[in-house]
């Protein structure tokens, strides 16, 4: 950052008069959006008075206004160091660090501002904002609550408050805030997409669906609003307009990085009579394993099929789709996937809108992968070693365990009611570390959960189907575990929050998987009432002949 260390106000009367007529002029132009005029105006400053800190920090702004961030903390920075005590600065320096993803340096400069200004409300707004990107939601809802005791309807802490809320599950009372803050600026789009996802998480999917709407309203290509328009019009089973918002998936920031190009022109539903089909496997194997059911349906169509998919795959689907060539995802791509004799090309999910147009075109029952049956067999024989009674697979959580991400998984010490069950032997589907969260649950509840230490159940996904095959149950989270199952064809109970699955496709099944049963926890309900049902049913399970 610049320094100007020496800087100190002119001495001379009218040359100050000079300088502060000059700054305001500038602010005005600031204000009405006239930045270059602005911006020529505020160097004229630093030319009559080097290092003039109320300059430097306001074409700080200006670089902001831009989207320059690093040059608005160089500014500001600058305008700091020769002017340490403004709470103003600070505060505007904590903002645009936020903007960054500094937020931690950015706590350090609001936190400045508001023991220097306890006054300012937008100094404790910055702060929670800082804090929410931190995690630290309730931090930021005492001091968004403080900024509104200093400012009453400040939309921006309004916003930050209803943040904090969502951010500690409590979606009534951040849409509440969410609310207030688009009373003061209704087409504010930030606002508008927070109280749609908060809509959409109290499971209110028609309120948010006009959230999104109006986001769209006001800019068509919005491409997180058209990505949760989506998921919100599956939830309300309304299909074929939300297979058309689909394809904005692939747009999202988080997605890019997968994007992946092939020579071959895009199937859009074309007729594939004699003609080659590659079919591009999706990012994650839980979303290859669901969507590979139109593979099957696309070799009808087509003369040739070729599927690229996670190299943990390759076998199963081999085994599981007749005459289809299965190649392994690779960098760089394999060159048999460019070949000019393949004519089109699909990702798995594009392929969903022309295959599964309806809840009509999914399939009724059984699954659609086949394990390994000399696999499945030894495994069975291996479990029925561990005495009379069924076989039940469990996993509990998903593997990216983020701080939003909790909320729809439980904890494994929280299974009491399922654990304690006798007559069942309960085998570990868990497919990361988790050595300490079973010792613990053994030692809770004075079971055993069968984990086979020479299985990689991460990377040897052969191996993972098999011993799934093998089983009577599998209970799990709709997570790689129970998608896995449900393509097996395998009895799943699968643990979902409210609307956190778009799969459900607005019923009380997941289509994709006929096997799967979806037990649904309303956001409210503790998982341990959940859990709690899940072992009433478990017993009466246990206790049939078949089970």
């Amino acid at each position: 950052m610049a320094t100007a260390k020496s800087w100190a106000p002119p001495a001379d009367f009218d040359l100050g008069c000079r300088i502060h007529a000059l700054q305001q002029q500038a602010m005005n132009l600031q204000r009405q959006g006239a930045l270059d005029q602005a911006e020529r105006l505020y160097h004229q400053v630093l030319e009559l008075s080097p290092g003039h800190p109320d300059a430097l920090h306001l074409l700080g702004l200006i670089a902001f206004q831009r989207g320059q961030g690093e040059a608005a903390v160089q500014a500001i920075g600058a305008a700091l160091a020769n002017s340490p005590g403004p709470a103003l600065y600070h505060s505007n320096l904590g903002a645009v660090l936020t903007t960054l993803g500094r937020s931690r340096e950015a706590e350090e400069h609001l936190r400045t501002a508001v023991a220097l200004s306890a006054d300012s409300a937008d100094a404790y707004s910055n702060l929670a904002n800082a804090q929410n990107l931190q995690g630290s939601h309730a931090e930021a809802v005492k001091n968004a609550e403080r900024a509104l005791l200093l400012a009453p309807g400040h939309s921006e802490a309004c916003n930050n408050l209803g943040v904090a809320h969502q951010g500690l599950y409590r979606f009534d009372a951040a849409i509440v805030q969410y609310g207030k803050a688009l009373e003061k600026s209704p087409n504010n789009l930030a606002f508008l997409n927070n109280r749609g996802q908060a809509f959409y998480q109290a499971g209110q999917l028609e309120p948010a669906r006009l959230d999104f709407e109006r986001i769209l309203a006001l800019d068509p290509n919005h491409v997180t609003a058209h990505w949760h328009r989506a998921l919100v019009l599956f939830g309300l089973g309304r299909l074929e307009e939300a297979w058309r918002e689909f394809r904005w998936r692939h747009q999202l920031p988080a997605n890019l990085p997968f994007v992946r190009s092939f020579p071959q022109a895009r199937w859009q539903g074309e007729d594939l009579s004699g003609q080659s089909l590659l079919v591009v496997g999706e990012q994650g194997v839980g979303d290859e394993l669901e969507y590979s059911s139109v593979i099957a349906d696309l070799t009808t169509r087509a003369r040739r099929v070729v599927v690229e998919c996670d190299e943990r795959l390759v076998g199963l689907f081999a085994r599981s789709f007749a005459g289809v060539e299965v190649v392994a995802r690779r960098t760089p791509t394999d060159p048999r996937l460019l070949s000019p004799e393949i004519r089109w090309q699909v990702l798995a999910g594009d392929a969903l809108p022309w295959m599964r147009p309806n809840l009509e075109s999914f399939p009724r029952s059984g699954g659609h992968l086949r394990a390994d049956p000399e696999r499945v067999e030894r495994w069975r024989i291996r479990l029925a070693s561990l005495g009379d009674g069924p076989k039940i697979g469990i996993g509990w959580r998903s593997k990216v365990m983020t701080k939003e991400r909790q909320f729809h998984y439980s904890r494994l010490p929280q299974w009491g009611d399922v654990l304690r069950v006798r007559g069942v032997h309960f085998v570990n589907l868990q497919y990361d570390e988790c050595v300490e969260e079973l010792r613990e649950a053994e030692a809770l509840f004075g079971v055993r959960i069968h984990a086979f230490a020479d299985v990689d159940l991460m990377r040897d996904l052969e191996e993972a189907a098999a011993l799934t095959a093998a089983l009577d149950l599998v209970i799990s989270p709709s997570t790689t575990v129970a998608v896995m199952s449900g393509a097996l064809g395998i009895l799943t109970w699968c643990l979902i929050t409210d609307h956190s699955a778009w799969e459900t496709l607005g019923t009380e099944r997941l289509p994709f998987l006929p096997s799967v049963r979806v037990i649904r926890r309303h956001w409210k309900r503790p998982w341990d009432a959940v859990l709690a049902d899940v072992g009433v049913a478990l017993r009466a399970f246990g206790s049939t002949p078949s089970g």
